[in-house]
């Protein structure tokens, strides 16, 4: 994989050394808290990773925490946090380092897609939003509220599911299936009938 990383930076003739990468969602834990205002903020958020991570494997695990500038409720403080398996990081940076490259940002996915739908979206600042990203194997989900993400999800559900599905209902070849998902029409079926008959129950799920 650095090679390969190595080979594309050479091609593309980029520069630059300071990337940023994130943790998928599927490999990082992240939560929000709310605590009086009274309560100290580190030792909060140390009792409850205490409460769900077992003394053994706590000191396996990185974890970083922010205390948002907002809260839903009035006289609290919300704190974000977020932990990840310390193997699993050092492996993606090592990865980056063998390809000769320094990750300057090491951020986690229900951040990344936050920031993304805010920059892209700054008016909906002061409106609670869901985000859902449909990928190939995951279903990503993220509710965020005035800029800062709140609630996460990750569904074992996407665009492969929705292909074995149309599989098995229209008796078809993956390549097929794959068509018909796309909204082409395939052996006299049509993309309506695969849409209310297979898609729209995948998507209802989510």
């Amino acid at each position: 994989l650095a090679d390969y990383i190595k080979r594309l930076l050479e091609e593309n003739n980029i520069s630059e050394r300071d990337v940023a990468i994130h943790v998928p969602l599927a490999a990082c834990f992240y939560s929000v808290i709310s605590i009086p205002s009274s309560k100290n903020p580190e030792e909060a958020v140390m009792n409850y990773i205490q409460s769900i991570i077992t003394p053994e494997e706590l000191p396996q695990v990185k974890i970083d925490y922010k205390i948002l500038p907002v809260s839903i409720e009035q006289d609290t403080i919300d704190i974000a946090i977020a932990a990840v398996k310390k193997d699993f990081l050092e492996e993606r940076i090592s990865v980056l380092v063998h390809a000769g490259l320094k990750p300057a940002v090491i951020d986690i996915e229900p951040a990344v897609m936050n920031n993304q739908f805010y920059l892209n979206h700054p008016e909906s600042t002061n409106t609670p939003v869901c985000i859902v990203d449909i990928g190939a194997s995951f279903a990503k989900i993220v509710i965020s509220f005035r800029g800062y993400p709140y609630t996460t999800r990750s569904l074992e559900l996407g665009g492969f599911s929705i292909t074995e599905q149309l599989q098995k209902e229209f008796m078809l070849s993956v390549e097929d299936a794959e068509e018909l998902k796309k909204g082409s029409n395939v052996k006299e079926i049509t993309y309506e009938e695969a849409f209310n008959r297979v898609i729209t129950k995948s998507i209802q799920k989510i």
